[in-house]
């Protein structure tokens, strides 16, 4: 199936919409998947799926956009999630070649994996807190959460010429009475493409780490004269 963009309004005037974390958000799609799954457990059913999805607030209110490679069974909905628009995203990833200049965003969660080589200085917070012995990843900030960008684009066949950050809340998921946060940095700006098949798969599959939490999703539209897009993923 060709990967299908989804755009859902959320309705805040809805409690369990207004108060649904990452982890909540994830499993209400990865329900919508089940049937077009087989319904039976199996293995890394969201790669299987190709299910992406990044909430993005604007004056009107918060919408979310969905992105797969399966039908999903929108019926099974809850209040509050309302579709208003469904785009297959096929022709603009046929279209990417070599030089063309593209319009992106994505909602990364820069991390460093910590190795026993790593300085005592590097397990601790921002704030101080020092980190657990049994800590392996550190979040990452300013410099280096940019550095990280540009090395995940490089990988995904994109040759920057612009970007911003900007730093959004954490991502959470409340697993027992532990709540899991995973760093959030949305980053948008121009780029090139450098080799575009890697850039389907980037697109196809998402980029880096949190994908359950609402990153990771990569969308890009062609940028017209005067700087307006289009095409967007």
């Amino acid at each position: 199936m060709p990967v299908q963009l989804t755009k859902i309004e959320l309705d805040d005037r809805v409690r369990d919409v207004r108060r649904a974390t990452a982890g909540d958000q994830h499993r209400i799609l990865m329900k919508l998947v089940e049937e077009s799954l087989g319904g039976n457990k199996i293995d890394s059913p969201r790669q299987k799926a190709g299910l992406l999805f990044r909430v993005e607030e604007t004056r009107a209110g918060r919408h979310m956009l969905v992105q797969s490679r399966c039908e999903l069974s929108w019926e099974r909905l809850p209040s509050g999630f309302d579709i208003t628009g469904v785009k297959d995203l096929s022709p603009l990833l046929d279209r990417l070649s070599k030089g063309d200049v593209v319009r992106y965003r994505i909602v990364g969660s820069p991390m460093k994996r910590l190795g026993r080589s790593d300085r005592p200085r590097e397990l601790r917070k921002r704030n101080g807190e020092q980190l657990s012995s049994d800590a392996h990843e550190l979040p990452l900030v300013g410099a280096a959460a940019d550095a990280w960008w540009e090395k995940k684009a490089d990988q995904s066949g994109l040759e920057l010429i612009s970007a911003t950050a900007t730093r959004l809340n954490e991502r959470i998921d409340y697993r027992g009475k532990r709540a899991v946060r995973m760093p959030a940095v949305r980053f948008d700006g121009l780029a090139r493409v450098g080799d575009a098949e890697p850039l389907r798969e980037a697109v196809a599959n998402g980029v880096g780490r949190g994908k359950v939490f609402g990153c990771g999703m990569l969308s890009l539209a062609y940028v017209r004269v005067g700087g307006a897009g289009t095409g967007a993923s």
